[in-house]
C-alpha cells in the first residue's frame, strides 16, 4: 500500500437502497459544505475503496449488513467489511463503534474477529433489553 492508502474506512450515515435499480446507495459529503451529501451507487463506491487499497470497512449505518451493501462490497474484494443488520438508535451505534474500536486498538488479540466479539459481549452486558450486540455482522476474505 502506499502512504496514502486508507488501510480502514469508517462510513456513518443512512444509505438508501433504490428497489427499481435494485442499488444501495452511501451518502457522501462534497466539496462545497453548503451542497447536500451526493448519493453514489454502491459499484462506485466499491471501486473508490479498491482504488485506495482498503482493508477494512466499518458501515455504521441501519441495514447495511444487507446484500445490497456489505456483501456487494464483498463481491468486489474489500477484504474485511462489517454492518449493521436493522436499524439502530444512532447512539447505540456509536456506543458500539466505540467499544469495537477500543478492543480493536488497545486488547492484548487485535484482530477484528475479536474486537467485534468482544464488542458484542459489552453490548449485551450494558444493553441487554437492546438488541444492538446481535445486529452487526462482520465478513472477511483471506486473499482478497
Amino acid at each position: 500500500p502506499t502512504e496514502e492508502a486508507w488501510q480502514i474506512v469508517h462510513y456513518t450515515g443512512h444509505p438508501h437502497y433504490g428497489p427499481g435499480e435494485q442499488a444501495g446507495y452511501p451518502f457522501l459529503p462534497r466539496a462545497d459544505p453548503n451542497h447536500p451529501p451526493e448519493a453514489i451507487r454502491i459499484d462506485l463506491f466499491a471501486w473508490m475503496l479498491r482504488k485506495a487499497d482498503t482493508r477494512f470497512v466499518f458501515l455504521s449505518s441501519c441495514r447495511s449488513a444487507g446484500q445490497d451493501f456489505i456483501y456487494h462490497l464483498a463481491r468486489e474484494h474489500i477484504p474485511a467489511i462489517m454492518g449493521f443488520l436493522w436499524v439502530v438508535r444512532d447512539d447505540r451505534a456509536v456506543d458500539f463503534a466505540k467499544s469495537f474500536y477500543e478492543h480493536l486498538f488497545t486488547a492484548d488479540r487485535r484482530t477484528l474477529e475479536n474486537a467485534c466479539f468482544e464488542a458484542k459481549k459489552e453490548m449485551h452486558a450494558r444493553f441487554p433489553t437492546d438488541p444492538i450486540w446481535a445486529s452487526p455482522v462482520l465478513v472477511m476474505q483471506f486473499g482478497a
